[in-house]
């Protein structure tokens, strides 16, 4: 509740400041309205994902005027003056097909800031890195995935790879439609001789993001 409390402390400062409501905030962050206010009622998680957006979008300045911010690295952009957006790179494996340490304690300041406009223009929200062989060819380990958040759990676009935050880990995988059970889906890797696919219960999934983009480092 108590970053749900900072959420709403930040939402009040931009609205005194800006002039404007909670839709028009939501508008501009490219964010569906109902779930900010889920967030601010506290029915829903203010996830560092939504901090990142709202730095990026209103001006760290604005959102924090009273922190200093913790020194990082930033790469990319053309020069000093131009103003860029970054992307953090999530300082966890992205374990494909094994489970993962509980990655709810990443913050902005342990992330390090990469400038990428081709993901930034599809929506992009974090960068994170691949461990294993599950995906493969897809993907290797050590390529970077650019990754969307998905909002709701409600639709999938069955046959894309998504990146999936669970109680047993993050993975990483392509997924379809579980015909015989509404309240689950599938799972499938690229490697499916090693790596059979599985049935994941919805309400395992804590949240998810859909794969908008590759650096590939083989």
């Amino acid at each position: 509740m108590e970053r749900n409390d900072e959420f709403k402390s930040i939402i009040n400062r931009i609205k005194r400041a800006r002039g404007v409501t909670l839709r028009k905030i939501a508008d501009e962050l490219g964010m569906n309205y109902s779930h900010l206010s889920d967030v601010s009622n506290g029915h829903a998680p203010f996830t560092d994902t939504t901090r990142i957006k709202l730095i990026n979008t209103f001006g760290r300045d604005l959102v924090y005027p009273d922190e200093t911010p913790a020194p990082s690295k930033t790469y990319g952009g053309d020069g000093a003056d131009v103003p860029m957006v970054t992307l953090p790179l999530i300082p966890l494996d992205c374990v494909a097909g094994f489970p993962l340490l509980d990655n709810h304690g990443v913050t902005l300041a342990d992330c390090e800031q990469y400038a990428v406009p081709e993901f930034t223009a599809r929506g992009a929200d974090y960068l994170i890195r691949v461990a294993g062989s599950s995906m493969y060819p897809r993907y290797s380990n050590g390529d970077i995935l650019a990754c969307k958040r998905v909002e709701s759990l409600t639709f999938f676009q069955w046959g894309m790879i998504y990146v999936i935050d669970t109680q047993q880990g993050i993975l990483v995988k392509r997924i379809f439609e579980c015909t015989d059970d509404k309240n689950s889906i599938i799972c499938r890797s690229e490697n499916e001789t090693d790596f059979p696919p599985f049935r994941l219960p919805k309400n395992e999934i804590r949240s998810v993001s859909i794969v908008v983009g590759q650096i590939s480092v083989s």
